[in-house]
């Protein structure tokens, strides 16, 4: 009995120093491992055709974007809450549908970390009709939320309405000329003009 109270003593107290490592402040990011796995699991797939086809049809997110993102890199200062803001970050982007990231126990005086992230289905058409003032109205729209698994947003759409009739494009990209700094590009044919639009935000 006592062999076995000593063993969990001994367990406890290395459990808090490898959590008291951690945020010790002396410790720097090892290796860090990105894993990034289509829509669905292999398990998800097993469900039927139409889930492995949709993991056919799309293109995963590049590891390479993936690491844009990261608030870390390899030899930085080991910091829990920057991975816990990084994980944040990279649930918020709206083609993934899941993030993350994960510290290893500490060896070496470093700190491995292993970054998982599972893609969100990116393709959604949508169609539009109606009828107001005896005039009927319709559109249709498809956008692409991770165009070839790099992370930018192109929709095309096209609109007949009562007083305007209107072709256009729209292009989003949140890593710009650098990481979650946004950019917005609107350019649309109508049949009275032009309509451009450019926005950038951090």
């Amino acid at each position: 009995m006592q062999k076995v109270s000593r063993s969990l003593t001994l367990a406890v107290l290395l459990a808090i120093a490898a959590h008291t490592a951690l945020f010790a402040g002396d410790l720097r990011v090892g290796s860090v491992t990105i894993h990034a796995l289509d829509i669905y699991s292999k398990e998800e797939a097993s469900r039927g055709s139409i889930y492995r086809l949709a993991d056919r049809l799309h293109k995963e997110t590049r590891r390479d974007v993936i690491a844009q993102f990261l608030l870390f890199h390899e030899g930085d200062p080991f910091s829990q809450p920057m991975l816990e803001e990084t994980e944040r970050n990279l649930r918020a982007l709206g083609f993934l549908k899941s993030a993350s990231v994960v510290a290893s126990a500490p060896h070496d005086g470093v700190v491995d970390v292993t970054v998982t992230t599972q893609d969100a289905w990116s393709i959604a058409p949508e169609t539009q009709a109606g009828s107001k003032g005896g005039v009927n109205t319709f559109g249709m729209n498809i956008q692409d939320s991770n165009v070839f698994g790099f992370g930018k947003e192109i929709q095309l759409g096209y609109s007949h309405g009562v007083d305007r009739n209107s072709i256009g494009m729209t292009y989003n990209d949140p890593s710009f000329f650098a990481p979650y700094w946004r950019a917005h590009v609107g350019y649309a044919i109508t049949s009275d003009g032009y309509d451009r639009r450019f926005s950038i935000a951090r």
